[in-house]
């Protein structure tokens, strides 16, 4: 039996190696060929001004790890961030301090992007193999190729795994920690509890969401074994070590910064938490006996947390169906779900209904016990509607719909096996033909083509990883003074792009339209589609543009006839001749 378990085991890794490499190929390509997304302009000087400055405070709304290793080799190679000091620790300075780096370096920013990108895609393999070991640990080889397979090629997976964001590197430390959890479960060592608390440790310094595993766990703990109170009590006294440990390392990680600061001492803005109107500052328990209490957390990890939920509060608009909507519905994530998943992996997921019944009934139980923290918090953030904008945020409840499927594939008969098979397989090469462009992924249900951006927007459609496509357009034009309306904030000169560009300087209120903008002056204008679908921006979507180039970005040739219809009297300003030939 062990013979047999072995080989079975050697074969699936031997298979999982294979998926590996095919990951890595697809991911670096995209990494290459896809441009920096908004949040990456960002995220990576803000962490080389962590590594320089030893201030935490810029994008503290997550916690450092993940841009702390994806600076690194930035770091390492002298790349600096001239910024300290301009604004108080109570703002969100990453804005400016990706003016300053941007300003700096100009276009070697993209190949410094490049670089920290790397770092990501090392997480998104590692996360083949937790994913893969843990769906060992409760179903099997057979599960574990399959889960590992579907995890390697989701486009989901391919497109923020090859990006510089924590959304992947918290997803892989989740899954991590959940492994090391049932490890620790089963062989109840110090060494294993040490590797458990680590984990956990390194999870809290990439997402502050799961500090509430400290509330999780126990429950976890109490539905595996809560038949045997007295091995119950000996290891819940052993997660309360496990706990504090993983505290240890989080309050390392932020350098104690804070650490046993009373709680009364902090500045907030959030409301539940300042007592202030919204956008007021201060500090609801200044007065009360809950102030004077030190809080085991660094300054900066409650004060990120405290930004996270000023923005809840806040609110968003939430785009889906064609229409903006003042905020999102509890079946938002679902509704991405749906649209932006192979629809193969939809009908697996069907396909699964009928076999899970037919799964083992321990290891369907210890399953739904280890699924708690990843359904818990996705219910949590399915009824915050105000931040309705990203799928990305519930990425890490994907691999807890990958590990059953490989179970039932386990389960089901020869004949579904086939279909089981013959699905993931899909799936993978639905994905894998889409690369480098991943990020506009959408099922067959969408129907494709250029109506995608009636579906959803922001980073699920367009988060700017197509300027390098604009910038290609431009260059193969250079008689034409092109205007760029694109979701980078930054004047794209500085990246050397020869072109008008930017929000405020290139369009105007309508005279006409309450609430709306029309271009400032005729000319050819290239629109990416998070710019497209703006609310304010109905003009592009009520005239035909001239050209769709690869990435739904649109070229419109705006005339001062177009403009006129709009109340806009404006004398045209030709330069370089680019309305030479037009009506």
């Amino acid at each position: 039996m062990r013979i047999s378990k072995r080989l079975g085991f050697y074969r699936a890794f031997r298979w999982i190696t294979v998926i590996i490499l095919i990951q890595a190929v697809a991911l670096l390509v995209i990494a290459w060929k896809v441009s920096p997304t908004y949040d990456e302009w960002m995220y990576v000087p803000s962490g080389i001004y962590h590594w320089v400055h030893q201030d935490f405070s810029p994008y503290r709304v997550n916690p450092p790890l993940p841009r702390l290793i994806a600076s690194l080799p930035l770091y390492l190679s002298g790349v600096d961030v001239p910024f300290a000091g301009m604004m108080s620790s109570g703002n969100r300075i990453e804005i400016q301090i990706a003016d300053r780096w941007v300003e700096q370096y100009g276009p070697q920013t993209l190949s410094q992007i490049f670089v920290a990108r790397l770092t990501t895609i090392a997480f998104a393999i590692t996360g083949t193999l937790v994913i893969a070991a843990l769906a060992r640990e409760i179903f099997g080889d057979s599960a574990s190729l399959i889960s590992s397979m579907l995890w390697a090629f989701s486009p989901t997976i391919l497109t923020h795994g090859s990006l510089a964001t924590p959304d992947i590197p918290s997803t892989v430390l989740l899954v991590a920690s959940i492994l090391t959890f049932v490890r620790w479960f089963d062989g109840p060592t110090w060494a294993s509890a040490a590797h458990f608390g680590g984990v956990l440790g390194l999870l809290l310094l990439s997402k502050s969401t799961w500090i509430l595993l400290f509330l999780l766990f126990p429950i976890m703990l109490f539905a595996l074994q809560y038949r045997d109170r007295t091995r119950w009590l000996k290891k819940s006294s052993t997660l309360i070590a496990v706990l504090c440990f993983s505290l240890l390392i989080l309050n390392a990680g932020y350098r104690f910064d804070g650490t046993g600061t009373a709680l009364k001492e902090h500045e907030f803005v959030s409301k539940a938490l300042s007592g202030c109107d919204r956008g007021g500052w201060g500090n609801r328990f200044a007065n009360s006996f809950v102030g004077e209490l030190p809080l085991p957390l660094p300054s900066q990890f409650i004060l990120g947390v405290d930004q996270q939920k000023f923005e809840f509060e806040s609110g968003f608009p939430c785009y889906f169906g064609g229409e903006w909507h003042e905020h999102g519905f509890p079946l938002y994530y679902i509704y991405c779900f749906a649209w932006k998943e192979p629809i193969a992996v939809l009908l697996l997921c069907a396909l699964c209904l009928r076999w899970v019944p037919f799964i083992e009934p321990n290891r369907l139980y210890r399953f739904a016990v280890i699924s708690i923290p990843p359904l818990a918090i996705f219910t949590l953030a399915s009824f915050q509607t105000g931040i309705h904008q990203h799928y990305r945020y519930v990425i890490f409840a994907l691999p807890f719909v990958y590990l059953p499927i490989g179970a039932c594939w386990h389960a089901a008969k020869l004949s579904s096996r086939y279909a089981i098979t013959c699905l993931i397989g899909a799936a993978s090469v639905s994905s894998l033909v889409t690369v480098p462009r991943t990020h506009a992924y959408f099922n067959v249900l969408a129907g494709g083509g250029e109506r995608n951006w009636s579906y959803l927007s922001n980073s699920n459609i367009d988060w700017g990883q197509d300027l390098k496509l604009i910038s290609q357009h431009i260059r193969k034009h250079p008689e034409i003074e092109f205007n760029v309306l694109h979701i980078t904030r930054w004047d794209l000169r500085f990246l050397g792009l020869d072109c008008n560009s930017g929000r405020q300087s290139l369009m105007v209120p309508s005279p006409r339209r309450s609430g709306q903008f029309v271009p400032y002056q005729p000319g050819v204008y290239l629109v990416g589609i998070t710019e497209f679908i703006r609310k304010e921006y109905a003009f592009f979507r009520e005239n035909e543009c001239s050209e769709v180039l690869p990435g739904g970005i649109r070229v419109y040739l705006v005339t001062q006839e177009m403009l006129s219809t709009n109340g806009l009297q404006i004398k045209p300003a030709i330069s370089r001749n680019c309305l030479r030939d037009s009506p």
